[in-house]
């Protein structure tokens, strides 16, 4: 089963409807064509991370407390993950946790008020998957919860970065209760294309990562989740081959859709609200 997309170009809201179609297979989660789907992504064979660690990111929950994506904190009102983690979803049909390290116990829940994905979201397959999610209440900041800035350059080659995630650490396996993290090299698309046989699934706005350690890479459950490096956030989760199969994971990339992001976020009047 594979992951998500992306493109550019502005975007719009979106009326979820819960169960309508989304690539998760967690937590209620409903997909109309499995068949076409690759991973839901999750850390394979990376190590738990102390207290603190990465206070950007954040678990996309249910409302009875049950996690099926991660997030990034990127300013005190917004959240950046996948497009298919929240295609579907009424922004009062999830919350948002954060300020813990160990996901059953957060230090703080925190509201959605309306989703973003965009526009061109899946058109082609697999493309544009980025969306923001708005909070209802500003998040209130500490040394567990902090934002971290977004990349506006593209990475230079041979550069490392960093996966962060609650996923599984095996495909039939349950979600992991503590953060682990992943050390990996950056792929740049016309590479990581190359790598998956031309496949259409990966282009311009994406990019790549692979661990020196192919038995290692993500999984189910971390769809969403941050690819840091240089301490800015590169990367969202978007798909790869279940699980850590020697391929790279595919993410979205951020400065592809920095100009989005920023549009979105400053109340593009091309975006549809929930």
């Amino acid at each position: 089963m594979r992951l998500l997309l992306i493109v550019t170009v502005l975007c719009l809201l979106f009326n979820a409807i819960p169960g309508k179609r989304v690539r998760s297979q967690s937590d209620g989660h409903q997909s109309i064509n499995n068949s076409s789907l690759r991973l839901e992504n999750r850390i394979v064979g990376g190590e738990v991370v102390p207290d603190g660690f990465a206070p950007y990111h954040v678990s996309l929950q249910t409302i009875i407390g049950s996690h099926f994506c991660s997030g990034t904190i990127i300013n005190d009102r917004w959240i950046l993950t996948a497009g298919h983690c929240v295609m579907g979803w009424n922004p009062s049909n999830f919350l948002i946790s954060s300020g813990s390290n160990d996901l059953w116990e957060p230090e703080a829940y925190y509201y959605p008020e309306k989703v973003f994905i965009h526009c061109n979201y899946d058109k082609p397959l697999y493309h544009n998957d980025i969306a923001l999610v708005r909070l209802e209440t500003k998040i209130e900041f500490d040394a567990k919860t902090q934002p971290i800035d977004i990349a506006t350059e593209l990475l230079p080659k041979g550069s490392k970065a960093l996966i962060t995630g609650w996923g599984k650490s095996e495909l039939t396996g349950d979600y992991s209760q503590d953060l682990r993290k992943l050390d990996v090299d950056y792929i740049e698309y016309r590479k990581c294309k190359e790598m998956y046989k031309g496949d259409n699934g990966v282009d311009v706005g994406h990019i790549c990562s692979l661990s020196a350690n192919t038995e290692t890479g993500v999984c189910h459950g971390d769809s969403g989740a941050p690819l840091v490096s240089d301490g800015k956030l590169v990367g969202i989760v978007n798909w790869g081959e279940p699980c850590a199969k020697g391929l790279p994971d595919v993410h979205a990339s951020v400065s592809f859709y920095h100009n989005w992001i920023n549009t979105t976020m400053s109340g593009c009047k091309e975006n549809l609200f929930v």
